[in-house]
């Protein structure tokens, strides 16, 4: 039994000594290493992307598989160019993410649907600021004519509210507004010159024949006419009351409840006008 130990050690030490002389006898009796093949005979090479190019010029797609919103912007992105390998398969499309992100940036409405929303509705932009009288005379003509015609109606003061600026700008897609405009069921009827031509003829009478009537003219007597009221929640300060819990410190916020001057529309006299 001694000796049998003694024997193992010695074939152990062996073992160790030719590892340590940079020979395996394992290794080289029980694998051989794999030879090296060549790149092309392993399957192995390196991939080298082009775009199909024929007569000198990159082949356009004939039919874009692709149903998303071009970048119109860039014209260079509105045509599709297939990338292929050195293999000659597709791997893809050129400016395919480009069509991609301006699809998905694509806001879903650009511009709001005021047919629908203003269905039924008379609305008018006028301006209550009388430093250029002729405007502000127009403004009052076209009111007089709509309470003529006993019609409900919405109006809608530019001076009073930036808002209302932004949202006529929108409406006639132009920087440079006049003022009054008139709008029914969303549609433009004019200024205070096509007002008075309409009204005139008879035409206007017959286009607010359909619209809700008023019975009784007055003003309101909450905001008294201006259709604005002080805000209920800041009082006009435009800070709201609401405590910041985020810190310790008082920190005043905006009152979200009221505009830029801290004003709200009057909820007593609504839609209807004088």
């Amino acid at each position: 039994m001694p000796g049998d130990i003694n024997v193992l050690c010695n074939e152990m030490q062996s073992f160790n000594l030719s590892r340590i002389n940079g020979k395996d006898p394992f290794y080289e009796n029980g694998f051989k290493e794999k030879p090296k093949l060549e790149p092309a005979l392993r399957g192995e090479f390196k991939e080298h992307f082009h775009t199909k190019v024929t007569n000198g010029h990159s082949q356009k797609r004939t039919e874009s598989t692709f149903a998303g919103r071009r970048d119109v912007k860039s014209p260079n992105t509105l045509e599709e160019r297939q990338i292929v390998s050195a293999r000659g398969t597709v791997r893809g499309f050129k400016n395919r993410v480009r069509a991609g992100i301006a699809t998905f940036i694509e806001p879903l409405s650009e511009k709001r649907n005021y047919c629908l929303l203003e269905k039924d509705k008379i609305v008018i932009y006028t301006t209550s600021m009388s430093v250029v009288r002729d405007t502000h005379e127009k403004c009052k003509v076209v009111r007089n004519i709509l309470q003529t015609n006993m019609v409900r109606y919405e109006e809608k003061d530019m001076y009073m509210s930036k808002d209302n600026q932004r949202e006529l700008q929108e409406r006639l897609n132009t920087n440079g507004i006049r003022v009054p405009q008139v709008f029914a069921d969303g549609i433009l009827l004019g200024g205070a010159e096509e007002l008075e031509r309409l009204n005139e003829s008879g035409e206007l009478r017959n286009i607010f024949s359909e619209y809700p009537k008023v019975v009784v003219t007055s003003n309101c007597v909450k905001c008294g006419g201006y259709r604005y009221v002080p805000c209920l929640i800041c009082h006009g300060s435009k800070k709201s009351v609401h405590r910041n819990h985020f810190t310790e410190e008082f920190c005043a916020l905006r009152c979200m409840q009221c505009d830029e001057n801290g004003l709200q529309r009057c909820d007593m006299c609504g839609e209807q006008q004088e």
